[in-house]
């Protein structure tokens, strides 16, 4: 059970839910001691292989047109492709597999990290019209029709957002962070 100002949060700790983070946990260490078999040069192709892939996913869900050469040549030589987009997010995954010593406790705090990845790409209505976020409500969407609504409402995201960091910044186990489930 874990308690935020006004709301709590639990997650059932059924037998049912141990025998997941168990296998979850065995996978982990099954994984990493797999990966450190491997030589540096093969991790690093592997580590990229995901990351690509990744990247990929990501581009056709924010309807950016990359192939895996556009992305691995931003990925290899850091370079501006002519798609600031691709690269920003390229360094933002980058960011995430070597940002260990990044803290985040504030809002302002997410919005600067956001900011410094891809703010000089964000053109009119891609940049957050509200203080730390957006007021309008966003949409992802398959093409044909909406497959998911965010939080409506600037109060409600930085609301939300509070929460998150709350959560995110607590002494709880990673795996029991995301089981974490609302009243």
């Amino acid at each position: 059970f874990f308690s935020y100002p006004k709301k709590p949060y639990f997650y059932c700790s059924s037998v049912e839910t141990k025998e997941k983070l168990l296998l979850l946990e065995k996978a982990k260490w099954e994984f990493d001691k797999t990966f450190e078999m491997f030589s540096s040069f093969a991790k690093k192709q592997l580590i990229q292989s995901f990351l690509l892939d990744e990247i990929q996913h990501t581009n056709e869900i924010e309807n950016i047109h990359s192939t895996r050469h556009d992305i691995f040549s931003v990925i290899e030589t850091g370079k501006q492709s002519g798609k600031e987009k691709i690269v920003s997010l390229v360094n933002a995954y980058l960011l995430l597999l070597t940002g260990e010593g990044i803290k985040v406790s504030t809002l302002t705090d997410i919005k600067g990290i956001y900011m410094n990845l891809i703010g000089s790409v964000l053109k009119g209505d891609d940049k957050p019209d509200g203080e730390f976020f957006r007021k309008k409500p966003v949409f992802i969407t398959n093409g044909i029709e909406n497959i998911h609504t965010g939080i409506n409402g600037e109060n409600n995201i930085n609301h939300a957002m509070e929460e998150w960091l709350s959560i995110y910044n607590s002494d709880m186990d990673t795996l029991e962070k995301m089981l974490l489930v609302t009243e």
